[in-house]
């Protein structure tokens, strides 16, 4: 069967009632940051300390102890470019300080079954070193508040979350499809983070295996399933309440460099093209600032039909919530899954805001 190439379109399946409803209220709110942190330090051999004592949304507040972080050494006789200074940071952003890092592990032994595994083996192997250049993500997943104002200026398709209670302005914005993602993004004046990117956030220069160590992440940390149910035992309201729901963005404690719910709460999309495994992806994958097949974006791919998702959720146990985890899925989001995102953005550019200006 012949793939039809995928448009730049909004999504064909039409939100439902309540949704619309969710809508209608969306353009009686005011858009909204959750509050500002402290402000990283860019050092290129040392991520800022993680210091607020409590985070910002309606959870555990769990104070989880900053990872201490090291410089990495890249392949030998392999030359990076000069590590750039972060310089002034946007207040809703993070700065990761650029350098080498390992991408992928050479066995993945978390267990994480999801449905759509590939027959071949975990798509997580094997470990590589990668460099990336400094760059800003997003301390927050971005929140249904905040696509709403992307909706209301006309640059964002209509979107909508399509569970029952995960309508709260302050929920990751979740139920669109990546090029809603990219929509967003774009409009901010920001891009999705490549996998690369969103891998050494996670996992920083040392390659651990989540945002706060080597240990699986648990409720006290991110916002998973556990003993206690999906959501860490939080039931949504309406039909099926065992399903759980994504938590208020910062319902946790940061992880490294200060951002909150990289692993956890809502899947994320990111900028590249799928690929079955780290060496089916090749040269494409390696080296400095690897992009993933076609350097990723909206055009299509010859060879590549579904984009990537990173980071775990509220919906899967700690073993798939790691830095390492990596999932497909069709861009169009068709049949829909509830995946969020986040944005990034290299490091000193001039970053958009909603009313035209500029940090």
């Amino acid at each position: 069967m012949t793939q039809r190439p995928l448009r730049m379109t909004a999504r064909t399946t039409l939100p439902s009632a309540a949704a619309w409803g969710t809508l209608l209220l969306l353009g009686l709110q005011v858009g909204c940051s959750p509050g500002v942190g402290e402000k990283p330090t860019p050092e290129v051999t040392k991520a800022p300390k993680v210091t607020p004592p409590v985070a910002v949304g309606s959870g555990s507040g769990a104070v989880v102890a900053p990872v201490a972080e090291k410089v990495a050494a890249g392949p030998p006789g392999v030359d990076a470019p000069a590590v750039i200074d972060c310089g002034a940071t946007p207040a809703d952003m993070a700065c990761v300080p650029g350098g080498w890092h390992p991408r992928g592990v050479d066995e993945d032994r978390d267990g994480c079954e999801q449905a759509d595994e590939p027959t071949s083996g975990p798509a997580s192997t094997p470990s590589a070193m990668v460099w990336n250049q400094s760059f800003w993500m997003d301390k927050y997943e971005v929140t249904i508040s905040d696509y709403g104002q992307c909706m209301r200026s006309g640059k964002c398709p209509v979107a909508a979350p399509l569970y029952q209670d995960f309508s709260d302005p302050k929920q990751p914005m979740t139920g669109g499809s990546w090029y809603d993602a990219a929509a967003y993004c774009s409009w901010r004046g920001k891009r999705l983070p490549t996998e690369a990117e969103f891998e050494f956030a996670a996992r920083g220069p040392e390659g651990d295996k989540t945002p706060f160590g080597n240990d699986l992440v648990s409720c006290d940390n991110a916002v998973v399933m556990d003993a206690r149910g999906r959501s860490c035992g939080t039931n949504k309201r309406g039909s099926h309440p065992e399903k759980g729901k994504v938590l208020l963005v910062g319902s946790r404690a940061p992880g490294r460099y200060g951002i909150f719910d990289l692993v956890g709460n809502a899947e994320e999309w990111v900028a590249d093209w799928w690929s079955p495994s780290w060496s089916s992806c090749g040269e494409a994958c390696l080296g400095i600032n690897p992009k993933g097949p076609c350097g990723g974006g909206a055009t299509p791919c010859k060879g590549h039909t579904n984009k990537t998702v990173r980071g775990g959720s509220w919906y899967w146990g700690p073993e798939c919530a790691t830095g390492v985890r990596r999932r497909r899925y069709a861009p169009n989001n068709h049949p829909a899954h509830h995946f969020g995102f986040r944005c990034a953005a290299d490091a000193g550019s001039a970053v958009k805001l909603p009313n035209g200006k500029t940090n």
